[in-house]
């Protein structure tokens, strides 16, 4: 059985079918954020680093506890001088709270689910949803006020509004799937002094979309496609 490593896909899996434009480059390794910091400081133009915190809220057990892993990442950041041009984000919102009283100076986003998760009725295939009984304890925490993932920041604690309860919790932007992101959700978000990213949009007709709505970042597999849509 031949073995791939993350610079070739099997061709025979569906994320390969998907992908039929990757190069493949045998020998690659998943490099450490500060790897990724020496590379990023060459670059031509300047620009923001992403750096997403991932944690499992569902199963702390699965996992590096969220405190830890923020105080881990803003330590490579200071040791490479890197706090100010970085900014952090994640779906599990208790790491983005400490780095905040870590470093209040470090840019955060918060990452939020799809809402049409927790909308009444079965959300839509081409949303993701998880299995139905992790879609039902979503549904409750939220209801109830206790999300794991929210750390005491639950939008129902907030007249039911995610932008009030990210501001609250002295959040710098909101980073939400990019079909959550409209014009009049544009506009309260700017109106709480937020930053919004959207994420995950290849579509080059959504890309100009969210472009024309004002959008702060997009996140994508297909830079290629918003670079020249940048460009054009």
């Amino acid at each position: 059985m031949r073995a791939f490593d993350i610079g070739r896909a099997n061709p025979q899996s569906a994320y390969a079918r998907a992908h039929q434009g990757l190069t493949p480059s045998d020998g690659e390794r998943i490099p450490t954020l500060e790897d990724v910091i020496a590379v990023v400081k060459g670059a031509a133009r300047p620009f923001k680093l992403f750096v997403e915190l991932k944690t499992s809220f569902a199963d702390r057990a699965a996992g590096p506890d969220p405190a830890v892993l923020a105080e881990a990442t803003l330590k490579v950041l200071r040791a490479n001088d890197y706090v100010s041009h970085s900014i952090l984000v994640g779906f599990d919102w208790p790491g983005l709270l400490h780095a905040k009283t870590l470093a209040p100076e470090c840019e955060c986003w918060f990452t939020t689910l799809d809402s049409r998760w927790f909308e009444e009725g079965d959300p839509p295939p081409e949303s993701d949803p998880p299995p139905k009984p992790m879609l039902e304890a979503l549904r409750h925490w939220a209801r109830m006020g206790i999300s794991p993932w929210a750390g005491g920041y639950d939008a129902v604690k907030y007249e039911g509004s995610i932008l009030n309860a990210i501001h609250a919790a002295g959040g710098d932007g909101w980073f939400p799937t990019y079909t959550d992101i409209t014009a009049e959700r544009m506009a309260e978000a700017r109106a709480l002094g937020l930053k919004v990213g959207a994420w995950t949009v290849d579509d080059p007709a959504e890309m100009k979309r969210l472009i024309d709505l004002g959008v702060d970042a997009i996140c994508t597999d297909r830079p290629d496609l918003l670079s020249e849509m940048n460009t054009a």
